[in-house]
């Protein structure tokens, strides 16, 4: 838990923008992914998604690259055993697990912390639990030693955000955008949604997505107030291209804070 929210901290007082990467387990195919979860570990924490049927915070990308990966044979036990991976080659670079709460909640909430926590996970992001109905997840997930994140979003109220953050022990995950991943662009709007949100939620880290295209997106969100950004469709795209491009990309985000 400490692990990931120390990197953010280090971020944050060495001045430049954090930068998480998003990564869905088995795509393009359980046997490929490997290479392009390396390829994003140059990040400084990597969102392992655990594919699921019904992904209803992702955009038409990574909406897609879920269900070849299902349809590949992707499984919960293949995400984890990537993370496991991960943590072998990286021992201090900050994991999450991104996913769904039907598929954690099938698994049991403790069991399911249990298998996140022994793989090496420091975070669990499940973007459709509700704040008020958090805290059988938030209980096991802290009785394992994982951070919760949660969510806000542009039309969050000032009590809402203050309320969510009170309960990050990873970071405050602010979409910057209204709707799925995976859009054109940060609209703009998104500085004074990264200011006001801010504001309400004092010194907890801060990472917003949702929208995050290129570097001149992470400095904006950067300058704005939040600690860093998160970036998924974007990279996901450029899979057709190979892990060496996937990495360039990752590499060209990472000096966003400049």
């Amino acid at each position: 838990m400490t692990r990931l929210r120390d990197a953010i901290l280090r971020a944050r007082a060495d001045g430049r923008a954090f930068l998480a990467a998003y990564w869905p387990a088995g795509y393009p195919s359980p046997a490929t992914d490997a290479a392009f979860l390396r390829a994003v570990a140059s990040a400084d924490l990597v969102e392992v998604g655990v594919p699921f049927s019904d992904p209803s915070a992702d955009g038409p990308v990574l909406q897609a690259a879920s269900r070849q990966a299902l349809d590949a044979g992707a499984t919960v036990q293949h995400a984890l055993d990537r993370v496991r991976d991960l943590r072998a080659e990286h021992a201090e670079l900050p994991l999450a697990l991104m996913t769904y709460a039907n598929l954690v909640h099938h698994s049991g909430w403790e069991g399911f912390a249990r298998r996140a926590a022994e793989a090496g996970a420091d975070a669990l992001i499940l973007p459709d639990v509700p704040m008020e109905e958090s805290g059988s997840i938030r209980a096991a997930l802290a009785d394992n030693g994982l951070a919760w994140v949660p969510f806000a979003s542009p039309v969050s109220g000032v009590s809402r955000v203050a309320a969510a953050a009170s309960q990050a022990t990873g970071f405050l995950y602010l979409t910057a955008n209204v709707g799925l991943t995976g859009q054109a662009g940060l609209p703009a709007t998104a500085e004074a949604t990264v200011r006001s949100t801010r504001a309400a939620c004092g010194d907890v880290p801060l990472l917003a997505g949702f929208g995050v295209r290129g570097a001149d997106d992470v400095r904006r969100l950067h300058r704005a107030g939040a600690d860093g950004a998160i970036v998924g469709s974007a990279l996901v795209e450029r899979a057709p291209e190979g892990p060496e491009a996937v990495g360039r990309l990752v590499r060209a985000l990472h000096g966003g804070g400049a």
